[in-house]
């Protein structure tokens, strides 16, 4: 690669210290390459003693400093400029050791005074042990970091070098890179929420009965700190008030941990003026006890216990009798006539859009990974979500939000102002005057009725003629187990076509692509481009299911090559997206790894083609979506320029 190619990607110092999680950060290596990133590694001493520096400079493929001396151009200050040209500085294991030393400004080595001078964003992953991680000067130090806008990741809860269980193992390479995502995605471009002031609530509260006892309830917080975390994700100034939970901090979400509803009431209250959207995912307690008991109280002698309970503050409600509220959404968790209850708790707390859920769902809801929602508008607009992870819920929750007109003056946030917030959730080009949002789609858009076959746009050969022919294929082995040829779908004329791997379940009983949930994802995307499904022309790589979803294998995709070489031809769209791995590698018969083909433009039979996730993957890694976001951008301004 080029000094002027690696000058344009985003660059990654990553700090290894001493710990034994040190052989963890070659994967970490790895993965922020993958993600298109030119990683620089810095050394302590005591890091080196366990991974050789030479690890990982083949990793990186770039040299790897250990001392203030080991630069071959120390006249350039080296530590300065190792700090000035990263994007993001990673410490990853940080110890005990090297965090103190971040906290209190001490530069005795390479790796420390480098992350003196660095003024950009920095994330640590903790590595120590659970007694380490305990101690009160730790906890401080780290405190001290956040204070500075310093990203901390984990440390996770787990088996630890000792053989101990307990907090301090380094959290996993994939979640340190997806940490990092939005804080990378801020240097590319301004996101959707950049600016916009967002406050979310989570987790249960818990009022005191006596110094033991409380009353609380189910929830767990995940929906709650899902939506914080695709709020930042999208370029929100994030606050969360959370109950208590046993979850990391989201990342890029500034944390504020609550017992009681008094306190998560303050908290709220504290902070609300400087948000512009409020999310109560919360589940407060409606009671309390006035005066809990001073001692344990104690079972003998009586077979009862009779509580006096009072009503706790209604935050939702207060949060919507002000003068200038924020836009609030609200979650309503129901045994029994879901949609009526929300509707009418929307109107009594006067939110702009509420969430519901019923709680008695098996595996769903409180205290699961997954939920099935419908989503209320004041505006009549209702949306049937999952069920689907919560981090997809949230996806659809922002995609609600941003179809809502604002209240007063909302968007306060360095991005456009218009005449909603939706622009803050969308790309926005003037030369394509439209609005996308990053969502579900709602019931109101109508399904494609099966494949459009035309004309071909060149005048030549035709669709219909394509797929009459491909219709009886019997070129490889998938024939053998098909329901239906899955044929591409879309207009002859369509500028933009997507092309992925192979058809799924959904797509081999139907004979169209892209039908099942990562066809909902792939909506969600060229909703976000502000075009309609029926515009674009979608097709995979192969037309016929793998067994077992596996990934197509070579002569497979040999096979329908002509098939798909004909219809591009046919349509001669102006740009290609490349969907998945396997779909990239393929069609641009390479082995580059899809982190490294992503996010610049190739060609094709004469055709621009970008590559990006598959809808799939997105499903099953959220995180990634802000880079799926850049792809998107690219494709957008090929197609507005004159």
């Amino acid at each position: 690669m080029s000094a002027e190619s690696k000058a344009r990607q985003l660059q990654v110092v990553l700090v290894v210290s001493g710990g034994i999680a040190a052989y963890k950060a070659c994967e970490v290596v790895r993965r922020f390459r993958d993600a298109g990133a030119d990683v620089h590694v810095a050394m302590t001493p005591a890091a080196t003693k366990f991974v050789a520096p030479r690890t990982f400079a083949a990793l990186s493929g770039n040299r790897v400093v250990a001392s203030l001396f080991d630069d071959p151009s120390p006249e350039q200050i080296p530590h300065v400029r190792w700090a000035e040209r990263a994007d993001l500085v990673c410490v990853a294991p940080a110890t005990a050791s090297f965090i103190a030393k971040m906290a209190h400004g001490i530069g005795d080595d390479f790796p420390s005074t480098l992350l003196l001078a660095a003024a950009g964003r920095v994330l640590v992953a903790p590595a120590m042990e659970d007694d380490m991680y305990r101690q009160p000067a730790v906890q401080r130090n780290l405190e001290l970091l956040r204070q500075r806008g310093v990203q901390v990741v984990g440390p996770r809860s787990g088996a630890l070098a000792s053989g101990r269980q307990g907090p301090g193992r380094m959290s996993e390479p994939n979640e340190i890179v997806a940490a990092a995502t939005p804080l990378l995605s801020e240097r590319a471009t301004v996101r959707p929420l950049q600016g916009v002031g967002v406050l979310v609530t989570a987790g249960p509260t818990r009022e005191a009965l006596d110094p033991v006892r409380v009353l609380t309830n189910r929830s767990s917080g995940k929906m709650g700190y899902a939506i914080a975390a695709e709020a930042a994700l999208l370029g929100a100034r994030v606050r969360l008030v959370s109950g208590p939970t046993c979850l990391l901090d989201p990342p890029g979400a500034l944390v504020e941990r609550v017992e009681s509803a008094s306190q998560m009431a303050a908290a709220v209250f504290d902070a609300v003026d400087s948000c512009d959207i409020v999310i109560m995912a919360a589940a407060v307690c409606d009671f309390t006890v006035p005066t809990p008991a001073a001692d344990k109280i104690k079972k003998a002698g009586s077979d009862s216990l009779q509580l006096e309970l009072t009503r706790t503050v209604d935050i939702l409600a207060e949060l919507g009798t002000r003068s200038a509220p924020p836009l609030l959404v609200g979650f309503a968790a129901e045994t029994r006539d879901l949609e009526a209850q929300a509707l009418g708790k929307m109107e009594q707390k006067g939110c702009d859009l509420i969430v519901g859920n019923l709680v008695d769902a098996t595996g769903r809801g409180m205290g699961a990974d997954e939920n099935e929602v419908v989503i209320l508008d004041r505006r009549g607009g209702r949306a049937q979500v999952g069920p689907a992870s919560k981090a997809e819920i949230a996806g659809a929750v922002w995609e609600a939000v941003s179809r809502l007109p604002r209240r007063g003056e909302l968007v306060t946030g360095s991005g456009p102002t218009d005449d909603g917030i939706r622009r803050h959730l969308v790309v926005h080009l003037e030369t394509l005057e439209r609005e996308g949002v990053w969502g579900l789609e709602t019931e109101t858009r109508s399904p494609v009725e099966g494949p459009t076959v035309l004309a071909g746009a060149s005048g030549g050969e035709s669709l219909e003629e394509i797929a009459a022919e491909s219709a009886g294929c019997t070129l490889c082995k998938l024939c053998e187990g098909r329901t239906n040829v899955v044929f591409g779908v879309g207009p002859s004329h369509a500028r933009l076509m997507f092309i992925g791997e192979g058809p799924g379940r959904d797509e081999d009983l139907q004979g169209e692509p892209f039908v099942g949930r990562a066809g909902q994802m792939l909506n969600r995307i060229i909703t976000a481009m502000g075009l309609q499904r029926e515009e674009v022309y979608i097709a995979n790589a192969v037309k016929c299911r793998p067994p077992r979803n596996r990934n197509p294998e070579s002569d497979e995709l040999e096979a329908c090559g002509p098939f798909l070489r004909r219809q591009v031809e046919a349509i001669r769209p102006e740009i290609i997206v490349l969907l998945g791995r396997v779909a990239a590698q393929s069609i641009l018969q390479t082995s580059e790894p899809l982190g490294r083909l992503r996010g610049r433009v190739h060609e094709w039979l004469g055709i621009p083609v970008v590559c990006t996730y598959h809808p799939a993957y997105l499903l099953r890694n959220p995180a990634d979506k802000g880079k799926t976001w850049e792809d998107v951008q690219v494709v957008m301004e090929r197609l507005a320029a004159p």
